[in-house]
């Protein structure tokens, strides 16, 4: 996931032009973050002036693009050139349309002076933590003392805390809905806090793993991807934002659902030694059902994007989606146990 930064003043035109392709590009690439910072020309000196001070930057231009990694990109010839080579856009001055320089630098204006509107009206952090402390000590979660900073915990905080967690808990359980099916013990939605747990230690320990975890680890491949973890989970939060807009439903029922369907129910293997080995049919281990639709969905995600304009978020979710309604048709989930299964039952 990149992030950039796009600095300049309200009233350039370049300004407007890389603001308008930032928002072209983010309806595209939604994994792709831009932040938008607009000063007004009295400030723009000083500003950058002190950008180029913090990362290094030896070339000052207006606008400045730059990555939250530091990295420059430059001025705006040179952040056109990178969405045409990287994204495929051309230059907005190309194209044929109404917007016009004069209308660039009207609308830079106008978000310039919506910007600063909301700015003032937006609360402060200090009003925020306020807010929230107001909200805790309503709750009778905190008892507060003759400091802000000095909370004395009443008696049975914990349980509180407690009962809070397990009522919220318990409504997500019963909004995802998922049949207590053998395999579905070995793909674990759930658990309870944070834990750092090392799930390959100990047999059968990678089932307390919750499934959108295991979802994460099957991303992060290959070689040029392993470790790749927050990536992992931007790639399965926006595939999870576009299954509940297209379905409607709870994207952790449909992950659930599809793990459920996408492994096979039966397999084979070789029975015998030397030469007068045969294929046999055998019953798979609902843990393993478990580990080849996470495999397979995986997969199928990476193969579906490989070189194509969709985005890993849209292949994610189509494919979510495909495999809890068993469609083999969109699903390469489906069809991969189909295929084995097939060839299981010509084995028995």
């Amino acid at each position: 996931m990149s992030s950039y930064i796009i600095a300049g003043s309200s009233d350039k035109v370049d300004t407007a032009e890389c603001e308008n392709m930032a928002n072209l590009i983010r309806q595209y690439y939604p994994e792709i973050s831009f932040k938008i910072v607009l000063k007004d020309l009295t400030q723009w000196e000083q500003y950058a002036d002190e950008i180029c001070r913090i990362y290094g930057f030896k070339q000052k231009s207006n606008p400045i693009i730059y990555t939250m990694d530091g990295c420059l990109i430059g001025d705006r010839n040179a952040f056109i050139s990178l969405a045409e080579s990287r994204f495929g856009f051309s230059d907005p001055k190309l194209r044929q349309g109404p917007i016009t320089p004069d209308v660039n630098k009207k609308i830079a204006k106008q978000e310039l002076d919506l910007k600063l509107k909301l700015q003032r009206n937006k609360k402060t952090l200090v009003e925020k933590i306020e807010q929230q402390m107001l909200i805790i000590y309503s709750n009778n979660i905190v008892q507060p003392t003759d400091g802000v900073f000095k909370q004395s915990f009443k008696s049975g905080v914990k349980e509180k805390l407690k009962t809070w967690y397990d009522s919220l808990n318990n409504l997500i359980r019963t909004d995802v809905k998922r049949n207590l099916s053998t395999d579905s013990i070995y793909s674990s939605s759930f658990r309870n806090g944070m834990k750092v747990i090392p799930y390959q230690r100990k047999k059968f320990r990678k089932a307390q793993c919750p499934i959108v975890e295991r979802l994460a680890g099957a991303l992060m491949f290959h070689g040029r991807n392993t470790g790749k973890k927050v990536k992992a989970v931007a790639i399965i939060r926006h595939a999870f934002e576009i299954v509940h807009l297209l379905t409607g439903k709870n994207p952790l029922a449909v992950l659930s659902l599809a793990v459920q369907r996408g492994g096979a129910r039966e397999d084979f293997t070789k029975v015998g030694t030397g030469g007068v080995a045969k294929q046999q049919a055998v019953d798979v281990a609902p843990i393993r059902r478990v580990n080849e639709a996470v495999h397979n969905l995986a997969k199928g995600v990476r193969e579906s994007v490989f070189k194509k304009m969709k985005t890993i978020a849209e292949a994610l979710a189509d494919e979510l989606i495909a495999a809890s309604n068993e469609d083999g048709q969109k699903s390469y989930t489906i069809k991969k146990r189909d295929e084995l299964e097939k060839v299981a039952k010509t084995n028995r």
